[in-house]
């Protein structure tokens, strides 16, 4: 049944609370489902629409997320409290970094990466560790090995920090590409090995970027 408005407010404020850790935990296609009954919210809500945002960057949809960003930057901000536009700011560059990587544009990855993490707070480990992800696989998507290497084993610190298992595993499974790609077997081995590990609950079974 439809909501009231004032179910809606509150079903919305639900949404924001709980939607970083979905995120986080891969539980993608049941936020949709929750963020679709108060869609109607999103243009008055700019941190329901950033998360939205996530949500689609994260199925694949990069179309959809970035004029969802779009219609953040150009009147849903407004809305915001003025101490989280800031923050908010920092979701969207690393939203559009997110964005570039998908489309194999490094140096735009590169460069709104690096924006993100100039914008969110220090506190903000999760969507921190999202960002430099970005960068170091950039990095490796250009060539600049280095670089990437440690961008990834920040990516990877701050991933495990954060219990962001996505970044951690992704990262780590990177680093071994890297270590591989200069010879370095037995390392690359090892750090396979991790990543799997990371990858599997105690149960045994993998979580869903295990599949990536």
């Amino acid at each position: 049944h439809a909501l009231a408005a004032g179910e809606l407010d509150y079903a919305a404020r639900l949404v924001e609370q709980n939607a970083l850790p979905m995120i986080l935990s891969g539980e993608l296609t049941t936020l949709l489902g929750w963020i679709e009954k108060v869609e109607i919210q999103a243009t008055d809500r700019p941190w329901l629409s950033i998360f939205y945002a996530w949500a689609l960057v994260h199925t694949g949809q990069q179309d959809n997320a970035e004029v969802l960003v779009d219609k953040v930057e150009q009147s849903i901000l407004r809305m915001a409290v003025p101490g989280d536009v800031k923050e908010i700011n920092g979701h969207i560059s690393a939203i559009r970094a997110q964005i570039a990587a998908y489309r194999w544009d490094g140096i735009n990855a590169i460069k709104l990466g690096q924006q993100a993490l100039e914008k969110l707070s220090e506190s903000n480990l999760p969507v921190r560790s999202f960002a430099v992800l970005v960068v170091g696989s950039a990095l490796f998507l250009i060539g600049n090995l280095e670089s990437a290497t440690r961008f990834l084993a920040e990516a990877r610190r701050i991933g495990k920090a954060a219990g962001n298992y996505h970044v951690a595993v992704l990262s780590t499974f990177m680093l071994a590409n890297i270590q591989a790609d200069q010879g370095k077997l037995h390392q690359a081995e090892e750090t396979y090995r991790e990543a799997l590990q990371m990858a599997t609950n105690p149960t045994g079974q993998h979580l869903p970027v295990a599949s990536r």
